[in-house]
């Protein structure tokens, strides 16, 4: 009996607690609709195509982005390689962070930042530390802005390097 009695008021002792919340604080955990690893895919528009690879990739479709790590790119007017990256799947505009490497064939850039791409008009802007290599010399500045397609770069921040002539 007294066991009986032991265990109701204990639970009668646990009924009476109560757990405030917040209303205000609210957690949800967001899980990828999709997950693969050493993935392989291609983004077209109108007649480009960016062939990728990233080895570690989650899509979430309600958000309209995809989440990669380690990626490579090719495309006809361009190649390159980034830590991550983002593609907004509606805007088809691709972020790309950490040490990012980009070439045009006539330029070759380094940069230990962030680098938008817009995969329709391949208008790009970088900002970080970049080191870029062209046929007219070797620059370093912090932001940058141009287009792949007609490969004009223009400095937004000072540039020092060399010009050759």
């Amino acid at each position: 009996m007294k066991k009986i009695l032991l265990l109701l008021s204990v639970f009668l002792t646990l009924i009476s607690c109560s757990v405030e919340r917040d209303e205000n604080e609210t957690e949800s955990i967001v899980l990828p609709d999709l997950r693969l690893t050493e993935a392989d895919f291609s983004i077209k528009r109108g007649d480009s195509e960016i062939k990728m690879h990233a080895s570690f990739l989650e899509y979430y479709s309600y958000d309209k982005k995809a989440e990669m790590e380690d990626i490579t790119f090719t495309s006809a007017d361009a190649s390159g390689s980034a830590e991550s990256a983002s593609l907004d799947t509606e805007d088809m505009v691709l972020t790309l962070r950490g040490n990012v490497m980009l070439s045009d064939g006539s330029m070759k850039a380094l940069i230990d930042g962030v680098v938008i791409l817009d995969t329709e008009t391949s208008d790009i802007e970088g900002s970080g530390n970049a080191s870029i290599e062209t046929e007219e010399g070797s620059f370093s500045t912090s932001s940058f802005y141009g287009n792949l397609n007609n490969k004009e770069y223009n400095f937004q921040s000072k540039a020092t390097g060399v010009l050759r002539y």
